[in-house]
């Protein structure tokens, strides 16, 4: 399992592509997760559409993620057992800082996967 100690959540759109980034810091994070979705003719299914990159992986994979949890003090990315390799783990778990929780961020959040993963196969608990 990858932890992250989450002190940094940003939720936006930027070329059309939809972006969930949570971190360790706000710039230049040493341990983060992103997810983002972009919908266009070249994916053939919404799941297509998605992708993860994490720290530590050398690229953004597409339909790599099983299921997403949102709980009220973390985030939890569950990988498809195919792509736990690449990711170098199975299980991604974002822990959010007493001063994200204080700020309203996980509120964005859980909008913003919402959003991403609608019509998707993932299966997200928010």
């Amino acid at each position: 399992m990858i932890s992250i100690d989450v002190s940094n959540i940003k939720c936006f759109e930027e070329d059309g592509v939809l972006i969930v980034a949570v971190g360790d810091g706000a710039i230049d994070p040493q341990n983060y997760l992103i997810i983002s979705r972009l919908d266009d003719e070249d994916n053939a299914t919404i799941d297509d559409a998605i992708g993860l990159q994490v720290a530590g992986a050398s690229y953004e994979i597409n339909n790599s993620i099983s299921k997403v949890i949102l709980g009220g003090d973390c985030l939890r990315v569950e990988i498809k057992p195919e792509f736990a390799m690449h990711f170098g783990a199975a299980i991604v778990l974002a822990k959010f800082s007493d001063e994200v929780l204080r700020a309203g961020g996980v509120c964005s959040l859980r909008e913003a996967l919402e959003v991403i993963f609608e019509g998707s196969a993932v299966n997200l608990v928010a």
